[in-house]
């Protein structure tokens, strides 16, 4: 009988001690929209360091940006890291290349 009443006591202590819940994780930054590998050129703005940059993001754009102008002509250029790096081409209407230079890091190269 004199075991009775401290293991009665146990009893009701583990009995009613419950685990402890995990807390809820702590939300890290939420990683920015991925940038499509084709922008439209409304997409892409220059930035007031002259790196261009992605809106959505407001980070550096990678990829190509495709334009149209209103009276048809079309252009795409390649950029790298917020700078334009690549053949820059604009068309005429009927789809024959109008312009076509080269850029290397921002820079345009030879003539």
């Amino acid at each position: 009988m004199r075991w009775f009443v401290p293991m009665l006591v146990c009893a009701l202590l583990t009995a009613c001690s419950r685990e402890k819940e995990a807390p809820p994780p702590i939300p890290g930054p939420v990683p920015p929209t991925a940038m499509p590998a084709v922008a439209d050129g409304k997409q892409v703005q220059r930035g007031p360091d002259g790196l261009f940059y992605y809106v959505p993001t407001r980070m550096p754009y990678t990829g190509t940006v495709r334009r149209s102008f209103p009276d048809g002509r079309k252009a795409e250029i390649n950029f790298k890291v917020g700078n334009k790096d690549g053949t820059y081409r604009q068309f005429y209407p009927n789809g024959k290349v109008r312009v076509e230079s080269l850029w290397v890091s921002g820079s345009q190269e030879g003539d």
